[in-house]
This record gives structure tokens, C-alpha cells and sequence, in this order.
């Protein structure tokens, strides 16, 4: 099985777990199904050698952040397409409506666009997102949406190639998920991603993201599950102590919360088991930021058609701009990064 494959079975376990708990904090009804019985005896064996990552707790308490965040937005209509970069086994295209709540499939997308609905970009590994829409193949549940599984390789090709040649528009406002990502990646990798994210933001669009601090991935990280990841091919990278600055840095105004306030506030962790979180052990980070000026929701009014060309109604050659523009800023950072 292929790295990034394992994690996103996990990830998918994990969700499958709580669904299926007595108080859940969201309800993924397909999430058993993506993650199968190699996903379920994956989280059983990773249990069983990293007793401390039972659960997966931290991928319990995230999905429930953002989905709150996500479920703000879309009440709010402050978006009219979505972004999820390594998306892996995600579901929300399926379960989150246009009155912002997550569930099942009788939650239909209420219309936000021309195109008729919400538009959900699944960017990922084209293997990885084959096998999911396997998965969901034959799902007599499944509720009609505008889901585009979008191929590509993050750390190696730019954001707007594999965007725009798939009907993403950077005019629109967009609401952009970066899960469990960060941490794998270089940090040069990451700071190509944020200037393409960037580079393809509209004002009044936002950015939902994990990040772990400096301090944790160093110091409160256990070797065993360090040593889990890494012997699957995934190596543990990426942290920052300041991701309200890093964000900045781009233009992005970051609300930032704690992984275990996130925690306790929900239910998932006690005071008491949190009580040996400290700066010296460090904490992962939970961030909803905000791009330009417009940090309130933003009414998405009906517009007429687009002509025939690239996104939003622009020549194609627009669209080759914006792509070439970003490369080439991407290919000075990742060099200056690795001096």
C-alpha cells in the first residue's frame, strides 16, 4: 500500500470510530466504507504498537474544528467553492449542506453558483482519489453534488496548473482546507503551497488548517509513533511555533487555537489528561484565517454566465499568467529554502 494511501485509510478509521460512537462530534456515514478493513486494521494495529495514539484523537478533534468552521461559512454563504488540498478519504463534499450542518445524504447543497451548486476540488494523488471513488461506487446514498477530483503531486507541481485547467476560479472567494498536510511536507514545500494558495485568493476567502508546533514535533512526539510514520514512508517535517505570523506573512489574518483547548472544549480530552500539555512538551495548532479585507462573510450574488475562455470569464491566456506567475515564485522559494 502506498504511504499516502495508509495515512488517509487511518485518518478515515478514525472518523468511522467516532461516527459510531454514543456522543459523536460529527457523523461521516461513509467513512467506514472508505476506510475498509485495511483502514480499521491499520488504527488496531497502530493502537497496538503506539499505545498512545489511541484513537487517533487528534484527527477526531480537527475534523470536528473544521467542520464547525466550514459549517459557519457556508451559512454565512462567504464561499462558493472549496478546496481540499491532500484530501484523501474526506467526505464533507458529501456531507456538509448549504444551511451549514455536516450529515448524512439526505443533506442536499442548497445552489450558490451558475453552475448550480457548491463546487468541492478534491486535490490528491490520482491513485489515492481512484480508489476512493471506487469505494463510494455503488452507494445508494450518495447525494448529487459538484465534486472534481483534481490529480496532482503537491510538492511538485504548481497549485494554479492543477486548478485552473478544472474550472477553479480565482475570483471567487474560496475556503481552503489543508489537513493533516502540513506536517509531512518541507518546509519549503510549505511555504509554495501558502504563496499558491495565496496567489489564487480572493479577498474574503479562507484558509482551515493543522499545524504543529516546533516544540511537539520534536520534543512531545513519542519516537515509537515518529518511528511508525517514517517506516511507512511518511516522515514527520514541518512545525512552527508562531503560525499566526507565518500566515501573515502572506496576508492572511489567523484566529489560532490549541489542539487540546480544542479538546477539552469538546469533550475529547479531559482537564486533567491535558493538564500535562505545557510549552515544553508543545501543542498542535488549529487555524481559521481570513485573506484581505473583507473578514466578514461575503454575500455571493447571482451572475450572468461566463464567457467561453479561461476562469471567470478572462482570456485563457489569463489563467497561463497566473499559473507562470507561480511557478516561478515557487521555484525561487524551494531554492532558497534549501540553501
Amino acid at each position: 500500500m502506498r504511504p499516502v494511501a495508509t495515512t488517509a485509510l487511518l485518518a478515515a478509521a478514525a472518523r468511522a470510530r467516532e461516527s459510531a460512537g454514543i456522543y459523536p462530534l460529527f457523523h461521516d456515514p461513509y467513512a467506514r466504507r472508505l476506510a475498509g478493513v485495511e483502514g480499521i486494521r491499520l488504527l488496531e494495529r497502530l493502537e497496538t504498537d503506539v499505545p498512545e495514539a489511541a484513537g487517533l484523537i487528534g484527527v477526531v478533534i480537527r475534523t470536528y474544528f473544521m467542520d464547525r468552521q466550514l459549517e459557519g461559512l457556508l451559512a454565512g454563504r462567504s464561499v462558493s467553492q472549496i478546496v481540499l488540498l491532500g484530501a484523501g478519504m474526506d467526505t464533507r463534499a458529501y456531507r456538509m449542506n448549504g444551511a451549514g450542518k455536516s450529515g448524512g445524504a439526505a443533506n442536499q447543497i442548497t445552489p450558490r453558483n451558475q453552475g448550480g451548486e457548491i463546487r468541492f476540488f478534491e486535490v490528491d494523488d490520482p491513485e489515492l482519489l481512484r480508489l476512493k471513488e471506487r469505494r463510494l461506487h455503488g452507494a445508494s446514498t450518495l447525494p448529487h453534488i459538484q465534486r472534481i477530483p483534481v490529480g496532482g503531486d503537491l510538492e511538485s507541481a504548481a497549485l494554479a496548473g492543477l486548478l485552473l485547467g478544472h474550472g477553479f476560479d480565482p475570483a471567487r472567494p474560496t475556503a481552503w482546507i489543508v489537513e493533516g498536510l502540513f506536517i509531512y511536507l518541507q518546509e519549503s514545500s510549505v511555504h509554495c503551497l501558502l504563496s499558491g494558495i495565496t496567489h489564487l485568493s480572493a479577498p474574503g476567502s479562507h484558509l482551515l488548517c493543522d499545524i504543529v508546533s516546533r516544540t511537539l514535533l520534536a520534543h512531545g512526539m513519542t519516537s515509537r509513533l515518529r518511528q511508525y510514520f517514517a517506516t511507512g514512508g511518511f516522515s514527520m517535517q514541518f512545525g512552527v511555533d508562531d503560525p499566526a505570523a507565518l500566515l501573515d506573512k502572506y496576508g492572511w489574518q489567523a484566529d489560532v487555537h490549541t489542539m487540546s483547548a480544542i479538546g477539552v472544549s469538546a469533550g475529547k480530552l479531559s482537564v486533567a489528561a491535558n493538564s500535562g500539555v505545557t510549552p515544553a512538551h508543545g501543542d498542535g495548532y488549529l487555524v481559521s484565517a481570513t485573506y484581505g479585507s473583507c473578514s466578514a462573510p461575503l454575500a455571493i450574488p447571482a451572475e450572468e454566465p461566463q464567457a467561453d475562455g479561461g476562469s471567470n470569464g478572462q482570456p485563457a491566456e489569463h489563467d497561463e499568467q497566473v499559473h507562470s506567475s507561480e511557478s516561478r515564485r515557487c521555484h525561487t522559494r524551494v531554492e532558497s529554502g534549501l540553501q
